[in-house]
């Protein structure tokens, strides 16, 4: 996914820091869905979805994501999910570090942004890995995502599932850049939107940021 390529970009083109981590990749994800014969499943429910009748699209997520949360994790990929876990462990001089799992599906962060679409967890610890791995994967299939991607016309198996795990970083603030000022016409200003601590209430719309805007080339 781009969020992966573009953390590994930033870290190793640009030299800046960036908490370590490693990533579970879309191909993993369909490792998965085929392990666990899902794609018929997944198929009928996506074939009954009609955008005129919003109640139905929500009972049609929550079966969708019930499915791939319920996924069976086979030995061999849990032993190598919870093995680069333990290795980022060690890198970190942590004996129990903890972790955001984040999205990073195919055409996040690309020509579609997908912001706020798909679930991030924070603080995970070793025994909750593979779970919080399973509901990220899931959270592929929340009713907005779904809205999303029936809009862009990025087909179910077009937007397969990475997921990046990164060492927490106890933050003093945290915010979010919009390279585009998405609120105003031709100005090009830069804003950035910053609250203190953690940055999921910001991302889930839970708390209003302090806003800062940079003109165009300032």
């Amino acid at each position: 996914g781009n969020k992966s390529h573009n953390l590994v970009a930033v870290k190793h083109g640009l030299g800046m820091r960036i908490p370590e981590g490693f990533t579970i990749s879309a191909t993993t994800y369909g490792v998965l869905v085929a392990h666990n014969q899902l794609r018929p499943a997944l198929d009928l429910l996506l074939a009954g979805i009609d955008l005129e009748f919003p109640d139905g699209l929500d009972q049609i997520s929550r079966a969708l994501m019930t499915l791939v949360q319920g996924m069976e994790i086979p030995d061999h990929i849990a032993d190598a999910i919870l093995a680069e876990f333990d290795g980022l462990a060690l890198n970190c001089n942590e004996s129990s570090p903890t972790v955001a799992v984040r999205s990073s599906a195919l055409h996040e962060d690309g020509a579609h942004s997908f912001a706020g679409q798909y679930h991030s967890l924070l603080d995970v610890d070793r025994s909750r890995l593979l779970a919080a791995y399973l509901e990220v994967c899931g959270s592929k299939y929340s009713p907005q995502a779904l809205l999303y991607r029936i809009h862009a016309g990025i087909g179910d198996e077009d937007a397969a599932m990475a997921v990046v795990v990164q060492r927490m970083v106890d933050a003093v603030a945290s915010g979010v850049v919009y390279t585009c000022d998405p609120t105003a016409t031709g100005t090009g200003a830069l804003l950035v939107h910053a609250i203190h601590g953690q940055g999921l209430p910001l991302v889930g719309g839970a708390t209003v940021p302090d806003v800062y805007s940079f003109p165009a080339g300032g």
